[in-house]
């Protein structure tokens, strides 16, 4: 068995293609070797460091965990060099080059163990071939990598591919070409070198030498023809990777399950689970906004499910006053001592000591009264509360998820609701989409529900005559999918067959007027510039431009991570041309609501852009009507 003949390998490209996790690795190692107490510290020095117009490019690449552009990664090592201790400047790159040794063994491990134990090359070769497959694969076009072998070494030669091309791409950011390739030889050198010290037994570093100049650099390792795997390490290793495998394989099926009663067909269900799962995994606040019906309550449970505090408790309580008075809910949450109110006999605990350990839904959270509001703001920041009528604080670890169909940044400004907690929930917020928003889930919706509703008829089964799904799909749903529900309930109770027409339905689905689920809610479907805006001026944009950095063109390959960039400057297109029009942009957008859209901009920063853009449009209004 040879390198060639095996599956390509795995791992992170020394290009711009994929370079996050080679910029994972100088973060991790500034942290180490600097004051700095965290990598998240990095990031935000680093970013603060580069200020300028990169200053949202790199907080969008620290969050995304994409790929970043090479100029980027050359500044990061410059950076990285200015805040460690001096001892460490000279051999920053190396170091951060080792670290990233750990990623290469660990996404090739399995290609490295069949060459320890099938190949019949002899051991430089094999050597030879993997030095060329890892390096000189994901040398990228910036850097030639070559490697040949003596018999008591082998030596490793890079050098630029293209000189003058380089250096005018250095020159274009402000970096110096030499600097940049020294920078870069360093890391594959430290890379090198600790590959070699984990799968060469008793591999000696203090022979490895190097000389490098700005355009060459040429490393020799002390590997002779006679030396051999380090097979304990391979073997130990080799558990390890089983073991990971079985665990991801257990994750892999629970989370199988927990997918196997969701209806994700539509691209904007598919975005919120994506986004939903994500959350789920951390331990943060989650706030779910949506109107009644979304299953604000059910994607609350699925979050703590597959969290990892699924074994734990899951508590829901609503906070609308309709099940009860402030005081009564208040006891609900917190307990309360004996006498703390008229009725209040005897000590109780509330259901957040009941969900210690586990999660709490805090549903209708815009309906907490303003005391309310108060006692779970402390409950966020400390951890602890007291029952009422109690003097002693009681100690909890919640996580805590919210929900509202309620826009609670409105009730912000309308001073009902505190803007401290507003902030503190607001950390990982989910928009729901309506059921109108994602009718491609509705046929499937429709069966999943239909056979959940017959389950109970002693085996029965029904299913929707001819046109029902397409009526259904058509119909706008403003209870969502409980509604959907109920009508599907109501249907199976007024059939007499297995086949359910849509006369079984309730008067109010088939008795309406039925609007597509496209139809524009404003005015009608605007016609576009389609040389801004349409899909290949959209190609064009991703494939050439940076869109932080005006006129900065890139080559093709490096941009394709850079999807958000893209759609920032399409969201951007639409605004202007459409005049901030958000009815009008949800027809070239696929998201859901206007208050969706509006989040989304928010987000892009370009809340201030819409809001001149709709200035623009009302004064050209004016203009045309005088």
């Amino acid at each position: 068995m040879t390198v060639s003949e095996l599956e390509p390998m795995k791992g992170a490209f020394f290009d711009d293609r994929s370079l996050f996790e080679v910029a994972k690795a100088v973060v991790e190692t500034t942290a180490a070797y600097s004051s700095f107490p965290s990598e998240d510290a990095v990031w935000n020095a680093y970013i603060n460091w580069k200020g300028g117009a990169d200053r949202e490019y790199i907080q969008t690449i620290r969050r995304t965990r994409h790929s970043m552009f090479f100029y980027q990664l050359q500044y990061l090592y410059e950076f990285g060099k200015e805040v460690v201790e001096s001892q460490f400047r000279d051999r920053f790159c190396f170091e951060a080059g080792r670290r990233f040794a750990d990623i290469l063994v660990k996404g090739n491990i399995y290609n490295v163990l069949q060459l320890a134990l099938f190949s019949s090359q002899p051991f430089q070769d094999i050597v030879v071939d993997m030095i060329g497959s890892y390096i000189a694969r994901y040398a990228g076009e910036k850097y030639l990598v070559s490697c040949e072998k003596t018999r008591e070494e082998v030596v490793v030669s890079i050098k630029n591919l293209n000189q003058e091309r380089i250096k005018s791409y250095f020159d274009e950011h402000g970096l110096e070409a030499g600097k940049c390739f020294q920078n870069s030889t360093h890391f594959i050198a430290g890379s090198i070198v600790a590959f070699m010290s984990l799968i060469v037994a008793d591999f000696s570093v203090r022979r490895f030498s190097e000389e490098v100049t700005e355009a060459d650099a040429v490393y020799r390792m002390p590997i002779r023809e006679d030396d051999h795997f380090a097979y304990d390490w391979l073997i130990k290793n080799l558990i390890g990777y089983v073991t990971e495998l079985e665990a991801r394989r257990d994750v892999l099926a629970k989370d199988e399950r927990l997918e196997s009663d969701l209806i994700i067909h539509s691209a904007v269900m598919r975005r919120t689970w994506e986004r939903i799962y994500r959350a789920a995994r951390t331990n943060e606040l989650v706030l779910l906004q949506g109107e009644s019906g979304t299953g604000k309550s059910f994607l609350a449970r699925k979050i703590h499910d597959l969290s990892p505090r699924s074994k734990g408790p899951f508590v829901e309580v609503g906070l609308t006053s309709d099940i009860g008075t402030d005081n009564m809910i208040q006891s609900n949450l917190f307990g309360h001592e004996k006498g703390a109110f008229t009725g209040a006999t005897a000590q109780k605990s509330g259901l957040f000591s009941l969900a210690d350990g586990g999660t709490i839904l805090l549903d209708e959270i815009g309906d907490a009264s303003p005391d309310l509001q108060a006692k779970l703001l402390r409950v966020i920041e400390k951890s602890t509360f007291k029952r009422l009528g109690g003097v002693d604080d009681i100690k909890v670890d919640v996580r805590i998820v919210t929900a509202t169909n309620r826009d609670l940044e409105q009730m912000v400004k309308d001073g009902s609701f505190r803007q401290d907690l507003f902030y503190r929930l607001n950390v990982i917020t989910v928009e729901l989409p309506p059921l109108r928003e994602r009718a491609d889930d509705i046929p499937a919706l429709a069966t999943f529900l239909l056979n959940r509703s017959t389950g109970n008829l002693r085996g029965i089964a029904k299913r929707l005559g001819d046109g029902v799904a397409e009526r259904l799909t058509a119909y706008p749903w403003p209870g969502n999918i409980r509604e959907l529900d109920h009508a599907l309930r109501h249907a199976v109770a007024m059939s007499d067959g297995e086949v359910i027409s849509l006369a079984d339905f309730p008067e109010s689905i088939t008795g309406s007027t039925v609007t597509h689920r496209n139809a524009p809610e404003k005015s009608a479907t605007p016609v576009l510039d389609t040389a801004i805006i349409n899909e290949s001026a959209l190609r064009e944009v991703i494939r050439g431009t940076n869109p932080l950095t005006a006129g900065a063109s890139h080559e093709p390959y490096c941009i394709p991570a850079h999807v958000e960039y893209a759609r920032k400057v399409y969201m951007t297109a639409l605004i202007h041309e459409l005049g901030g029009d958000l009815g009008l942009i949800r027809h070239f957008w696929d998201r859901g609501s206007e208050k969706t859209l509006r989040t989304l901009i928010k987000s892009y920063g370009l809340s201030e852009v819409l809001k001149n853009a709709r200035k623009k449009s009302q004064g050209k209004s004016q203009t045309d009507s005088c």
